[in-house]
């Protein structure tokens, strides 16, 4: 009887820890759900740099690199492009509309993710490593 309370006592605090722990914001986050566009961000120690394809022909449309900061849950990107998974070309002024940009950093079925549009969980990112 004994071992089982261990064993349920070990089992409550790796439970416990895997829901209370920080998450941890580094890696490679894509947005899913998008029909025009393929979304992905790294987020590395000090910068995240974002891609934005054509989904169609698969080319690049959009690339850039600028800091980040995680405060109080919230993921913090700067010069951040508000992509709303429009038809978009080459020629589109990116930089016209880069923004400072916050989002909460949250937990949805085990993986981490953040959602562009917050208020109906649109252009949600997974991160995928």
């Amino acid at each position: 009887m004994k071992k089982f309370y261990f064993l349920g006592g070990v089992l409550f605090i790796i439970i416990l820890f895997y829901f209370v722990r920080s998450i941890e914001p580094l890696g490679l986050y894509v947005a899913k759900h998008n029909k025009y566009t393929i979304d992905s961000l790294w987020i590395e120690k000090k910068y995240y740099k974002r891609f934005i394809y054509d989904a169609k022909s698969g080319e690049l449309l959009f690339s850039n690199k600028n800091k980040w900061m995680l405060k109080d849950k919230r993921l913090i990107f700067y010069d951040f492009f508000p992509n709303d998974d429009e038809t978009l070309n080459s020629n589109y002024d990116f930089n016209s509309v880069l923004i400072t940009f916050s989002v909460p950093l949250e937990k949805s079925l085990g993986q981490i993710v953040f959602d562009y549009d917050i208020a109906n969980a649109k252009y949600r990112f997974y991160k995928q490593w």
